[in-house]
């Protein structure tokens, strides 16, 4: 992982965010046809020219939808209050070294196969499903109610921990009640670019629903980033 990390950093660095020309050149090379816009792109371990290409197409299209078509185009940021989508995707790449070195495994499975495939007392799982009525911005519908449900029956049921993201909405509760998980709220600001109508930043709030207590509650960002290297 550590020399196709550092490949793939390399290439990315020399990329410029937000080059129409090139979007529309790596789109046409990995979906020549709009057939292929719901095909997994095939990316062989190593192949990090094919990674970058790839990577430069998701981190600037707008969430939920395809790469080609009519609705498909590149996000553009204003370039003063935001960066460049790409910019910042590539200085998280850069950040998460330590992160992406200690990566043994990466699948596309039912979430309930890998829960149940890694579940031990000693496994920690975060969890980020598609949040509850936005379904299709990124799945095409495939995630229904019955998934979150069954995703919520899956959680009760693990011998390990679990953090989920959500958005509070109407039967949240009655998946995770309050007097089973500990509910924690944080302010959030939503990314420009999540849906095709969203083009400005705006204020929120997630929930990380836990069935554990959080240790890291009370400590300062110095802190919790040395509990995330350590951990």
């Amino acid at each position: 992982m550590s020399k196709h990390w550092k490949e793939l950093l390399t290439l990315c660095q020399s990329i410029p965010a937000e080059d129409n020309d090139l979007y529309n050149e790596y789109r046409n090379e990995l979906y020549p046809t709009d057939a292929d816009a719901d095909a997994d792109v095939d990316i062989s371990l190593g192949d990090v020219d094919r990674a970058a290409k790839y990577l430069y197409l998701e981190t600037q299209r707008y969430i939920g939808v395809t790469p080609v078509g009519p609705k498909s185009k590149m996000v553009r940021m204003d370039g003063v209050k935001y960066r460049p989508k790409w910019e910042v995707f590539v200085d998280r790449l850069a950040d998460g070294r330590l992160m992406l070195e200690h990566i043994n495994y990466i699948t596309s499975l039912d979430f309930a196969a890998v829960i149940n495939r890694f579940d031990s007392p000693t496994t920690l799982f975060y969890v980020d499903p598609p949040y509850f009525g936005t379904e299709h911005y990124y799945t095409e519908g495939d995630f229904s109610v019955i998934d979150h449900q069954r995703l919520a029956e899956t959680l009760r049921a693990i011998s390990g921990k679990f953090a989920l993201s959500y958005y509070d909405f109407a039967g949240l509760s009655d998946l995770y009640p309050q007097s089973l998980y500990q509910w924690h709220i944080q302010p959030v600001v939503k990314s420009m670019g999540t849906t095709r109508t969203n083009t400005t930043a705006s204020r929120g709030e997630e929930l990380l629903i836990m069935n554990y207590t959080d240790i890291n509650q009370g400590k300062s960002q110095e802190q919790l980033v040395d509990s995330i290297l350590t951990f």
